[in-house]
C-alpha cells in the first residue's frame, strides 16, 4: 500500500498534467461598463450550451460552444417590456428552449414582480412569450420561477403573494410547451 501511494505522489509532482483540469474563461461585453449576470445553463444536443441570465437590466440568452466562445444571443426586450432576468431554463419534448425568469414594469400599470416564459428555437429563433401574474387581487406578486419537463409536461414553480399575514406562498403551474396553463395549484 505504501509502495502505491508512492508511485501516485512521484506520478503527481512528474506529470501534473495528468491531475490538473483544463478550465477556460470567456468574458462578454465590455469591463467596467456592461453589467452581465448568468443565472442557468442548459446542454443541447448538438452540444452547445445556452447560458440564460441578464445584461444591463435585460433578460439574455446566450448559446456558447464548449469553450465559451459566443456563438448567438437573444435579447428579450422585445418580447418581454420593463427589465427582466432569467433564472432558470429546461428544454420542451422537441428540444426548443424555455427560458423562465422574472421582470418588473412588464405589465401597463403594474410594478410589481411577474414571471415570464420565454421559448425559442435551439438556434435562439423566438417562438413565443408569456408573462404570468399572482391571483391574489391585494397582492398579485410572482417571483423566483424555477421549470423542469418530465415526459411531456413541464412544471413551472414560484413564489406567489399571499393574503394578509401569509406574504408569500408556493406555486406551481403546470404548462404546455406552447406556455398554456394546464392547472396551476397554491
Amino acid at each position: 500500500m505504501k509502495n502505491l501511494l508512492r508511485i501516485l505522489v512521484l506520478l503527481a509532482g512528474a506529470c501534473p498534467s495528468l491531475f490538473s483540469q483544463q478550465t477556460y474563461l470567456q468574458a462578454y461585453g465590455q469591463p467596467q461598463t456592461d453589467l452581465n449576470r448568468t443565472n442557468a445553463i442548459v446542454q443541447l444536443s448538438d452540444t452547445t450550451y445556452v447560458l440564460g441570465g441578464e445584461w444591463n437590466g435585460i433578460g439574455v440568452l446566450m448559446k456558447v460552444n464548449y469553450k465559451g466562445t459566443l456563438l448567438d444571443y437573444f435579447f428579450l426586450d422585445g418580447s418581454i417590456p420593463g427589465t427582466s432576468t432569467v433564472l432558470d431554463l429546461a428544454l420542451d419534448p422537441g428540444g426548443n428552449i424555455i427560458a423562465v425568469g422574472e421582470c418588473e414594469n412588464c405589465l401597463p400599470g403594474d410594478t410589481l414582480k411577474k414571471v415570464f416564459a420565454v421559448h425559442t428555437e435551439p438556434s435562439l429563433l423566438f417562438i413565443n412569450s408569456k408573462i404570468y401574474e399572482g391571483t391574489e387581487p391585494t397582492n398579485n406578486l410572482l417571483f423566483t420561477p424555477s421549470i423542469n419537463r418530465k415526459g411531456n409536461q413541464l412544471l413551472l414553480a414560484t413564489t406567489t403573494g399571499g393574503p394578509l399575514l401569509n406574504f408569500e406562498d408556493v406555486a406551481l403551474h403546470a404548462i404546455t410547451a406552447n406556455l398554456d396553463t394546464l392547472w396551476r395549484k397554491t
